[in-house]
């Protein structure tokens, strides 16, 4: 049998590739992404959360969201590969964090969640909340990948508003081909006068909501 060259290994390649093919045999697939999937309960009465926020970010600098079920359960995948960093919040709880969650192709990995109940409110924040209001809008551009593909749709997305008016810790909900980045960007670029309680500014949990179409 002849050996292949240094040289010559890329045709050798394929020439075995196109063999394998005649022959009826595939070469094996990539592994697919991994993902990261739990449940998130009380830490008292070990009850499942419902609508808690999940968020992890990876190697990519963007956080991704989830929202768990009625069972408390929440799934992410397929991500890249390597380690993300995560949050948990919910109203009435402590908020949870981690760094270095490890995703490895092809495998899922588990993350089972207690969140411990926050201390009991003051009259100060039984007060009423006056929402933020938009002072600087700034919207998505499509990226080039997204406009030859010719992507439209919805995309939600939950941000922190802080108590500057900044956009802040976005995770995506509901996503777009090839638009995360950039709606994540024209997101953190708006300002707004902050929530305030008892005429003092506070930092909330945001919402957004964007349909986004071809220009």
């Amino acid at each position: 049998m002849k050996m292949c060259s240094r040289g010559a290994l890329p045709l050798c390649y394929w020439f075995l590739l196109a063999s394998m093919a005649c022959a009826g045999i595939r070469p094996p697939p990539e592994p697919a992404g991994g993902g990261i999937a739990g449940t998130v309960v009380d830490a008292v009465s070990d009850k499942p959360l419902r609508s808690v926020l999940v968020r992890v970010r990876g190697a990519d600098g963007i956080f991704r969201g989830a929202l768990t079920d009625e069972g408390g359960e929440f799934v992410f995948g397929p991500l890249t590969s390597g380690k993300h960093d995560f949050t948990v919040e919910h109203a009435g709880y402590r908020t949870a964090s981690g760094i270095g969650v490890a995703v490895e192709p092809g495998r899922d990995t588990t993350m089972n969640i207690r969140l411990m109940p926050a201390e009991p409110a003051d009259s100060r924040r039984d007060a009423k909340i006056v929402p933020p209001v938009l002072v600087t809008r700034s919207d998505p551009c499509y990226s080039a990948d997204a406009l030859n593909a010719g992507v439209e749709g919805w995309m939600v997305v939950r941000c922190t508003l802080t108590t500057e008016g900044r956009v802040t810790r976005c995770a995506i909900i509901r996503d777009l081909p090839y638009m995360g980045a950039n709606v994540i960007q024209a997101l953190e670029q708006r300002r707004y006068a902050p929530a305030m309680r008892n005429g003092e500014p506070i930092e909330v949990n945001y919402t957004f909501k964007l349909h986004l179409t071809m220009p």
